[in-house]
C-alpha cells in the first residue's frame, strides 16, 4: 500500500541476506540482558541463528553482513560488537526508533535469570488458574491513576521500559486521565493469559478497562487502559 501510494513515511525497509560463513554464529549464541526485565536468547540451529526474548516465541535472524542480522517478523536489527577471538561482548537491538543494549552473561548468571523467569512463569500459569490477582495490583492501579492525574508519576516505582514509554506518553495520558474525572470504582475482573490483572474502573465520566502487570519487586512493569 505504502508503494501504491506513494506514502514516503510507511516504506518497507528493503534489505538483501548476504551470505557469510557460519562458523562465526557460535560465537553470537548466548544471553544478553537488555534491562533488569528483559534478557535477549541467541540460539544457533544448523546454520540459522533464532532470538528470543524472555520466554516468547523465537524468531530466525538473517544476515545482512557478518555481525549484522535482520528480522522478518517485525522491523527490527541486531548488530554484534565482538572481541579478538570473535565472541560476542554485546548486541545493540534496532526496533522501530528505539535501540537497546545488551550486555553479553555469563553462564551462571544466564541461568540464574532463566530460572527466575521460569519461576514466574510458572507463578503466572498459577494465578492465571485460580483467577486470583498479583499483591498490590488494585493499589497500584489507584496510585497510578493518582499519580497520572497530577502529571507527576512515581518513575521509581516502575519497571525501566514502563518508565520511559510513561515519560514519553505523559502529557496523553494526564489529559485522558482528567477528562474521565475522579474514581468511583476499582473492581477486579480476572487474569489475563499474558499474567496481567484486569480491573474495571468506574471514573465519574466514563467506564474503563485496566490490565496491569507486576514485576516480583512489587513495580509496575506495564498498564493499558481502553475504554468499555
Amino acid at each position: 500500500m505504502a508503494h501504491e501510494y506513494g506514502w514516503p513515511d510507511f516504506q518497507p525497509v528493503e534489505r538483501t541476506i548476504a551470505k557469510v560463513d557460519a562458523k562465526m554464529f557460535d560465537g553470537y549464541v548466548g544471553s544478553y540482558q537488555l534491562n533488569p526485565s528483559a534478557t535477549l536468547q541467541i540460539t544457533r540451529e544448523g546454520d540459522q541463528l533464532f532470538e528470543q526474548l524472555n520466554g516468547q516465541p523465537k524468531f530466525p535472524m538473517f544476515p545482512q553482513g557478518e555481525r549484522e542480522f535482520f528480522l522478518k517478523v517485525v522491523d527490527a536489527k541486531i548488530d554484534f560488537e565482538v572481541d579478538a577471538q570473535g565472541k560476542a561482548t554485546r548486541l545493540i537491538l534496532h526496533r522501530m526508533v528505539r535501540t537497546q543494549l545488551g550486555t553479553r552473561l555469563d553462564d551462571a548468571e544466564a541461568k540464574r535469570l532463566a530460572d527466575e523467569s521460569a519461576a514466574r512463569a510458572d507463578a503466572i500459569a498459577k494465578r492465571f488458574k485460580e483467577q486470583k490477582p498479583a499483591a498490590g495490583s488494585e493499589a497500584a492501579v489507584r496510585r497510578a491513576i493518582e499519580e497520572l492525574r497530577r502529571g507527576q508519576p512515581d518513575y521509581s516505582q516502575m519497571s525501566p521500559a514502563f518508565a520511559d514509554v510513561t515519560r514519553q506518553q505523559l502529557s496523553g495520558l494526564k489529559e485522558t486521565i482528567v477528562q474521565l474525572g475522579a474514581v468511583q470504582s476499582v473492581t477486579f475482573k480476572g487474569v489475563g493469559p499474558g499474567g496481567r490483572d484486569i480491573y474495571e474502573v468506574k471514573f465519574e465520566n466514563g467506564l474503563t478497562e485496566f490490565r496491569i502487570g507486576m514485576m516480583p519487586d512489587g513495580k509496575i512493569e506495564g498498564i493499558g487502559f481502553r475504554p468499555l
